[in-house]
């Protein structure tokens, strides 16, 4: 197994915006490069935890996902509405859901707007 450096991403968690005393490090001879977010099993953390990115790609995701859906009904044809609400509780709603066990940031009023 091989570990490819490229893909590496270093992110660190803080408070402050300065980071002092901080060497980056090497590794295979690649300078590991700071980043402001990692996406890790499709939870992008950022380094101050805020999840704002994370909500912003779960609603660009499941708006895209009820677009999708949306195609296949309309008013005067298409899926019946109970076909149409399974469609948003088995497709979309877990889209938004992900991870949302850790999501302590999401109490403010902008992330709950947004997810509604």
């Amino acid at each position: 197994m091989s570990v490819n450096p490229d893909k590496i991403g270093l992110v660190a968690f803080k408070r402050r915006r300065k980071l002092l005393g901080f060497f980056e490090p090497h590794l295979f001879g690649v300078t590991l490069r700071r980043s402001v977010s990692v996406n890790h099993l499709g939870v992008v953390l950022d380094s101050r935890l805020t999840w704002r990115e994370h909500v912003d790609v779960k609603v660009r995701k499941a708006r895209n996902l009820l677009w999708a859906c949306r195609r296949g009904y309309s008013v005067t044809w298409g899926l019946s509405t109970k076909v149409v609400h399974w469609l948003y509780v088995s497709v979309i709603r877990p889209c938004i859901n992900f991870a949302s066990l850790v999501w302590s940031g999401c109490q403010t009023a902008s992330a709950k707007k947004r997810l509604s």
